[in-house]
C-alpha cells in the first residue's frame, strides 16, 4: 500500500507513475466527509465511485424532445466530471492499494490513464481564468442561432440544449448534478466556440478557440493526421499556448497507439522488392526507413533505429504496407513445456538487439601482432 498527501505528490504524478509501471489496483482520495476512489487496470481507469449524495440530484430517466435536444447526463459522464474535479483540490490524502477492495457499487468507466491525466491538467491550468470570468452564478446563458449538435460531446450537447431555455448558471448546475467547476468549463468551451452567450462575458467566439474546438472534434473522431495538422499550425503561430501543446501531445499519443494496432511492435518487417527504395512513390524519408529494413528487425527496432520521430516512422511503415512493399511476420515462439529439452526461449530485448546492431555497424579494429 502507498499512502501520502496530494500536496507533496500530485494526483497527476501518482497516476502517471501507476500508468508507467502498469499497476492495477484501487486509488482512494480521502476528502472531508467522503472518499473518492477509482479502480485502475491495464493502464485504464475502469471504475469510479458514484458521486451519489455528493452531487446535486439532477433529473432522472431519458429526456429527449422531438428536436433531438437532450437534457440528462449519463451517470458515467457525471462520475468522470467529479473525478476531474479532484485535480483542483491538492489538500487531501491518498492511498493506493494493488488489490481490489470491497467497496460500495461504483460506476463503470473506460478511459486511458494518460488521457485522463492530460485532460485533468488542462482543466487545472484553465480554472483560474474561468473562475475569474464567471463571477456571478446568477448570470443567464442563452444558445446562439447555431443549432447543429453534431461533433459535440454528450455534456456539451446537454448544456447547449438547456441554454435554449435561458437558465441561470446556478439553476443549470443543480439541474444537471454537476459541480461549479465542471459546469463552467463546459460552458466556457461552448462560449468560445460561439455556441452560447453568458451575461457579463464577452460576446462571440474566439477564432483560436474555434480552431482548437474543431481539432478536438477531429481527435475524438480519430482523424489524427488532420487534428495534428491543426495543432501544429496553431503552435507555429504561438508556441507558448500550453493548451495546444497538451492537445498536440494527446493527439500524437493516440495516433501512435492506433498505429501500433496495425503495426504490432513484435512483427518482423520484410521487404518484398529490394528495388522498392527507388520507387517514385516514395519520398526521401520513406527511403530512409526502407534502407533499414533487413528482414530481421521488428517494428519496435526499426522505430528505435530510425532518426525520424516515432509517429513519423510508423506512418511510413503503414504507407509501405498499404503499397504492398512490405509484409509483417509475427514471431511465433513455442511454449517451454512443448519443447523436448524443456528449454525456455527468450526473446532478445530491444537494448540487446540495438547493441548488436551498433556492434555490427562498427568496423573491428585489427589486432596488433
Amino acid at each position: 500500500m502507498i499512502t501520502g498527501d496530494l500536496s507533496t505528490m500530485s494526483m497527476a504524478d501518482l497516476l502517471q507513475w501507476i500508468d508507467s509501471i502498469g499497476k492495477s489496483g484501487t486509488f482512494l482520495i480521502d476528502r472531508e466527509g467522503n472518499t473518492v476512489w477509482m479502480r485502475v487496470a491495464k493502464r485504464m481507469i475502469v471504475e469510479t465511485s458514484n458521486p451519489g449524495a455528493q452531487a446535486f440530484p439532477g433529473p432522472t430517466g431519458a429526456n429527449i424532445n422531438q428536436e433531438g435536444l437532450i437534457f440528462d447526463l449519463s451517470p458515467q459522464v457525471i462520475a468522470l466530471e467529479y473525478l476531474f474535479d479532484q485535480f483542483l483540490d491538492s489538500d487531501d490524502k491518498f492511498r493506493f492499494l494493488d488489490t481490489k477492495l470491497d467497496l460500495e457499487p461504483g460506476i463503470e468507466v473506460k478511459i486511458p490513464i494518460q488521457e485522463f491525466v492530460m485532460q485533468g491538467l488542462h482543466y487545472l491550468d484553465e480554472w483560474p481564468r474561468i473562475n475569474k470570468l464567471y463571477e456571478s452564478d446568477n448570470a443567464k446563458i442563452r444558445a446562439t442561432e447555431d443549432t447543429n449538435l453534431l461533433g459535440l460531446t454528450q455534456i456539451q450537447r446537454v448544456v447547449l440544449s438547456w441554454a435554449r431555455r435561458a437558465p441561470t448558471l446556478s439553476d443549470l448546475r443543480i439541474a444537471l448534478g454537476l459541480s461549479r467547476p465542471a459546469l463552467l468549463r463546459r460552458v466556457e468551451e461552448l462560449r468560445l466556440l460561439g455556441r452560447l452567450t453568458v451575461e457579463g462575458t464577452p460576446m462571440g467566439g474566439d477564432l483560436i478557440a474555434k480552431l482548437i474546438g474543431q481539432a478536438t472534434i477531429l481527435l475524438r473522431e480519430k482523424q489524427y493526421d488532420e487534428a495534428a495538422h491543426v495543432f501544429s499550425a496553431l503552435l507555429a503561430a504561438d508556441p507558448t499556448v500550453s493548451q495546444v501543446k497538451q492537445l498536440f501531445r494527446e493527439a500524437e499519443s493516440k495516433h501512435i497507439e492506433s498505429l501500433y494496432q496495425t503495426l504490432p511492435p513484435n512483427a518482423v518487417v520484410v521487404l518484398h522488392d529490394p528495388n522498392a527504395i527507388n520507387s517514385p512513390r516514395l519520398n526521401q524519408s520513406d527511403r530512409e526507413v526502407v534502407a533499414r529494413i533487413n528482414g530481421r528487425w521488428d517494428v519496435s527496432v526499426l522505430v528505435l533505429a530510425s532518426r525520424l520521430r516515432e509517429v513519423e516512422t510508423l506512418k511510413i511503415l503503414r504507407k509501405l504496407l498499404s503499397l504492398r512493399m512490405i509484409e509483417l511476420r509475427i514471431r511465433v515462439v513455442k511454449p517451454a513445456a512443448s519443447r523436448p529439452d524443456g528449454a525456455r526461449v527468450r526473446r532478445k530485448s530491444l537494448s540487446r538487439i540495438v547493441a548488436q546492431k551498433v556492434k555490427i555497424a562498427t568496423p573491428h579494429k585489427q589486432k596488433k601482432e
